[in-house]
């Protein structure tokens, strides 16, 4: 979707950023801002060092920097991309999306069916989780879950679930809620009885697990039988308008805020490997539904991290789904490792084995999964003439997948050392294929699928921000210290120095500033938030709110300022007198050019005028 800058304005007034971080975190009141542990992952603290203002609207934490307004906050902690979260906040506030924003793809009737299959999905979540959690301890369902190790904070955060084992209980359910049985059909819930005596329930005597989108709807369910007897041993919900196991991830919606503080994502095959390792303290983790690695998983994956490592069981299988899902990685850019696990053992069972520190270890020391490939390649390589010919036919799809260059070409060296041959020698065959119509290796193409309108709709974002890197520490200091307060901002932008910039983007953020300043100006406290939605990095926007610039105050505080206009008009003064003795020329003097040293000459005197002012 793309919204209007005033659409997005009129979200974020709506939205207020200490009810969400309170989700997160309990901020208490520490004189004129709220203070709390910071909720971001990868920074785990025992002192708050945690800062929001609810007055401006945006957060800083003293201790990983970090720093934004709501929307940054959305992606960070629950992995949405702008748009999402613009959608995310308006449908949380009440206000109705646009119908320009909206995709030409999904028709009013689409999104209102979208909307009762999640909310059937959604009330079937519920009745599960309820279910499981009225069970006595010595029940099947609950001693399984214990053994596996899934405790009533992973039951409780996941919504696991127990389907029960009568024939109808959800059906009946559905028919005393009066919810629409030909959706919960649909969904893949209930089936009708072949003799026409009602519906009967798919998921029967089942540890139920609710698949969560990235966006937190329910959007299908995974059911584990709980005897080796009953089959299939996993049963996932029948795909359906809100379900399509190759375009999601279980445990994503959770996982999303590790992955980007990690940076990189760990993919697993299965509801339970997931849990093993999110119980383990390795969260940056997510799960396939039982299917192959595909374009749109790739895709989802970029959105959080460049790095991914996939952890397969060492066993064939395993490393036939690892080398089947790494043309897909490389075509979306991404780095793919791998670990295969020894001993046959699956992810939860080498944790309860050797521990969570141990596969740590061997996630962080992950190999590259095409020398993996290509060392599995070799393994009955003799080096005869035949074979590099045949092991380079085999090896292309793999080498034409790759999106970058530069790792083509370092690809491209590994194998050439390998099998002894020339990298030109392997280059000339992949420009002797590029003449021809290029062709897809069969995984490949398995494993693509169409892009979705809302994969569509999701690259979109509100357009291009205001850079703020490569800013000269004055203008950067100026710029934090106008949004600190009103006085400051009046006294700033009423200065020569707003003129007198260096840098495009503190330029162009001062002329906005000063527009939404004259337009509202009684809402200075909001101004801060509109900033940091237009620009970026962010961080360069919140240094008012951290030291030394948020201690400072009286005399030390109006100094600062003065030391920052004078090292900016010292720059613009130089940089003017250059500009102008350039332009002069060695022909007689005439009245423009006595013009052009008369500026030079004041511009000198201004200088010095400065430099006298900083000594007294």
């Amino acid at each position: 979707m793309r919204f209007t800058p005033d659409f997005i304005e009129r979200v974020r007034d709506a939205s207020n950023i200490v009810d969400l971080f309170s989700e997160f975190t309990e901020l208490k009141r520490s004189g004129g801002r709220l203070m709390g542990l910071c909720p971001f992952p990868g920074h785990n603290e025992k002192t708050p060092s945690f800062s929001v203002s609810e007055e401006k609207q945006v957060y800083h934490c003293f201790g990983c920097k970090r720093s934004g307004q709501i929307y940054t906050a959305l992606q960070e902690l629950k992995g949405f991309n702008f748009p999402e979260a613009v959608e995310y906040l308006a449908n949380k506030a009440g206000i109705p999306i646009p119908a320009e924003a909206k995709s030409n793809h999904e028709s009013t009737a689409a999104k209102s069916r979208r909307e009762q299959l999640l909310k059937v999905n959604g009330v079937t979540r519920d009745r599960y989780h309820s279910a499981l959690l009225k069970l006595p301890a010595d029940h099947p369902a609950r001693a399984y879950a214990k053994k596996r190790g899934l405790t009533e904070d992973i039951i409780e955060l996941f919504s696991l679930g127990y389907a029960p084992a009568q024939k109808d209980a959800l059906a009946r359910e559905m028919q005393r809620l009066k919810a629409p049985l030909n959706l919960a059909e649909h969904l893949g819930l209930v089936k009708p009885d072949r003799n026409g005596n009602g519906h009967y329930d798919m998921f029967r005597d089942r540890l139920m697990f609710p698949v969560i989108s990235h966006k937190g709807d329910c959007v299908g369910f995974g059911g584990r039988a709980l005897s080796d007897a009953q089959q299939p041993k996993y049963l996932n919900s029948a795909e359906s308008d809100v379900f399509q196991k190759g375009q999601i991830f279980y445990g994503l919606n959770e996982t999303a805020k590790y992955i980007r503080s990690e940076n990189f994502a760990v993919v697993v095959e299965g509801y339970m490997d997931f849990l093993a390792l999110f119980a383990a303290g390795i969260q940056n983790v997510v799960a396939t539904l039982g299917t192959a690695m595909t374009e749109s998983h790739a895709k989802l994956l970029k959105r959080y991290s460049p790095n991914v490592v996939v952890l397969y069981d060492g066993d064939d299988a395993g490393v036939n789904g690892a080398e089947r899902s790494l043309p897909i990685l490389l075509g979306q850019n991404l780095l793919a490792k791998a670990v295969f696990l020894p001993d046959e053992l699956d992810p939860d069972e080498f944790i309860k084995e050797r521990g969570a520190d141990a596969l740590s270890a061997l996630l962080r020391s992950a190999n590259d999964l095409f020398s993996l490939v290509l060392q599995r390649r070799l393994a009955y390589f003799r080096g005869t003439a035949s074979e590099k010919v045949t092991l380079l036919n085999d090896l292309t799809p793999l080498l034409e997948s790759v999106s970058d260059p530069r790792l083509k070409e370092l690809y491209i060296a590994e194998i050439a050392q390998k099998i002894g041959v020339e990298p030109n020698w392997i280059g000339k065959h992949l420009g002797a294929l590029a003449t021809t119509p290029p062709q897809k290796s069969a995984t490949l193409a398995r494993s693509q699928v169409p892009v979705t309108p809302q994969e569509a709709a999701d690259v979109q974002s509100m357009g291009p921000r205001i850079n703020l890197n490569g800013v000269p520490r004055a203008e950067l200091f100026l710029l934090n210290l106008s949004l600190a307060d009103r006085e400051t901002f009046e006294k700033v932008m009423a200065s020569e120095a707003v003129h007198e910039l260096s840098h495009p983007g503190v330029q162009e953020l001062f002329l906005k500033a000063n527009t939404f300043y004259r337009q509202m100006p009684n809402e200075f406290d909001k101004l801060s938030a509109y900033l940091m939605t237009i620009a970026e990095p962010v961080q360069s926007l919140a240094l008012h709110l951290g030291e030394p610039l948020s201690s400072m105050a009286g005399e030390v505080r109006v100094q600062f300022l003065e030391d920052c206009i004078r090292q900016i008009r010292t720059k613009y003064l130089q940089f003017k007198s250059r500009e102008l003795a350039a332009s002069l020329t060695a022909a007689p003097v005439d009245e423009e050019q006595k013009k052009k040293l008369e500026q030079i000459m004041n511009m000198q005197k201004s200088k010095h005028h400065l430099r006298r002012d900083r000594e007294l």
